[in-house]
């Protein structure tokens, strides 16, 4: 069974992330903790170790970035992280969410799509390793 609870920044330590996620700038370089602590957080946790870490980061008061670390999940798994991250992203009182997928990620773009997501454009360089990233992005009204 899998519990959510709030995140904890031992909880990117303790997680092992897919092997398509371990070169995303926010894990590269830590920068996912100043995420986590930049708006609501959660772990999703089996067995008591993480599987996932996912949250909204607040760029101002109508714009939030949407920000997942995960380990290689089941297809059941994935829904049952998903639910809890589409009620926060329904909850917000933002206007604008936006996340970053990695290009070539199939995966990651088709959860994208699942979290109501629309793809916007890519941003050409921008991971550390000099991959591509697609932006995606839900607007209110929209």
């Amino acid at each position: 069974m899998i519990e959510i609870r709030d995140f904890h920044p031992d909880d990117i330590a303790a997680l092992e992330v897919q092997p398509e996620q371990a070169g995303d700038i926010g894990l590269a370089q830590g920068q996912i903790l100043v995420m986590a602590a930049g708006g609501p957080s959660f772990t999703a946790v089996r067995d008591g170790r993480p599987i996932a870490c996912a949250g909204l980061y607040e760029n101002h008061a109508k714009w939030a970035t949407a920000w997942a670390a995960l380990s290689r999940l089941s297809p059941a798994e994935l829904l049952a992280i998903t639910r809890p991250c589409l009620r926060a992203i329904e909850a917000s009182g933002y206007r604008r969410i936006d996340c970053l997928v990695r290009r070539g990620f199939p995966a990651a773009r088709q959860w994208a799509w699942m979290l109501g997501f629309a793809q916007e454009g890519t941003m050409f360089g921008v991971w550390p390793d000099g991959s591509d990233a697609l932006i995606f992005a839900r607007i209110k009204g929209e």
